[in-house]
């Protein structure tokens, strides 16, 4: 049974959570912020009615949001601070039109598309080598990081803020051509410091230094680890999936929990990555809808062998220590559980999840036949 924010009811013989991973917004709770006299909002849930043109604005982080945010309003504001609790490793998009020519062989040759797809995600296994943070992958990475900072920032105190002191890969690598250049306008600066708390007319930020503003935008991301937040599921012994989650939050291939029977996730535990989220949601839509398809041979339900799952997440762990080492080398990033595990994050290409889902997924999820 599916029970609605407004009471309703339904039953239903299968449900499917697609809530996604960023769902939850992450609203700091800073000393006065609720004194801001100004406007405040998170990015994701943008105020397109607040003409920015010519105001006083701040930028709370200097994630993937950011990174698209800050280049996208310099232009119009009359003064703009990036508030940078830690630095990111920072690409260059290296986004481009596509030619004519290429147009007409995506056009007119029959499976250049897909061709031009499977080399993307051949050259995704290479990147994916530079978690590894004892890797010489992970050293070209980090030199070319840096060779871009070089090429970009001008200003060299802007330049050293902008370093990390953490491999690559650590947090999420930003993809941007434009961000570090907004550093070069006169009226953007960065804030090398955490905020701490807020007035009514600005920030404060670690140092005891206040910034007066008059927008404040918080892009200070979401709360990943923080699974199906807003639902209350209920498995075979009324057991709420938050408790059977008390220690840590898993699911086999990041799909399925035992004691949950007809159950599924979509973008569940350790399923972030794999180069294209897209192709990982398209694995997990396979495999609940064979275990629903197996649902047709007669009365029943299909469940999670536990004994499996355990040893799933076993797997997933020693996956991240061997081949993922530089997502725990210290940095803040948002993988974490409260008790210190990796639950976000799938430790490698997206071939790998696409094995696995394939030849696991019989061997985790059983049907469990009831009498008529």
């Amino acid at each position: 049974m599916l029970t609605t924010s407004d009471g309703d009811s339904h039953v239903f013989d299968v449900v499917i959570s697609a809530l996604g991973l960023l769902s939850v917004p992450n609203h700091p709770d800073w000393p006065g912020l609720d004194e801001f006299r100004g406007v405040a909002f998170h990015t994701s849930r943008w105020r397109h009615d607040v003409d920015l043109t010519g105001k006083r604005v701040a930028v709370v982080g200097t994630g993937s949001t950011a990174a698209q945010v800050v280049p996208g309003i310099a232009d119009r504001v009359a003064s703009l601070r990036v508030f940078q609790r830690e630095p990111g490793w920072v690409e260059p998009k290296q986004e481009r039109p596509f030619t004519d020519r290429e147009r007409w062989v995506y056009r007119h040759v029959p499976g250049a598309q897909w061709v031009h797809r499977g080399w993307l995600f051949y050259q995704s296994i290479a990147r994916f080598k530079a978690y590894d943070a004892t890797s010489q992958s992970q050293e070209r990475k980090r030199r070319s990081c840096l060779d871009y900072i070089r090429r970009t920032v001008r200003d060299p105190a802007t330049r050293e803020a902008v370093t990390p002191g953490y491999p690559w890969g650590c947090k999420r690598p930003v993809l941007a051509s434009t961000f570090y250049e907004a550093f070069n306008r006169p009226h953007v600066d960065l804030v090398p410091h955490a905020v701490t708390s807020a007035t009514g007319t600005g920030l404060v930020d670690a140092r005891g230094a206040h910034h007066e503003i008059d927008v404040l935008v918080l892009s200070t991301g979401f709360q990943p680890t923080r699974f199906l937040a807003n639902l209350d599921v209920r498995g075979i012994d009324k057991r709420s999936i938050h408790d059977a989650w008390a220690d840590r939050t898993s699911a086999f291939l990041g799909i399925t929990v035992a004691g949950f029977p007809n159950f599924f996730i979509l973008y569940g535990p350790n399923t972030n990555g794999g180069f294209s989220i897209i192709a990982q949601l398209e694995r997990q839509a396979e495999v609940a809808a064979k275990a629903v398809r197996r649902l047709e041979s007669g009365p029943g339900y299909v469940d999670t062998d536990p004994r499996i799952q355990r040893r799933y997440v076993a797997w997933i762990d020693g996956q991240i220590a061997r081949k993922a080492n530089a997502m725990e080398s210290g940095c803040s990033n948002y993988y974490h559980s409260p008790g210190g595990a990796n639950i976000t994050q799938w430790p490698g290409a997206h071939l790998k999840y696409l094995v696995v889902t394939k030849l696991l997924h019989r061997i985790g999820i059983r049907r469990v036949a009831t009498a008529r």
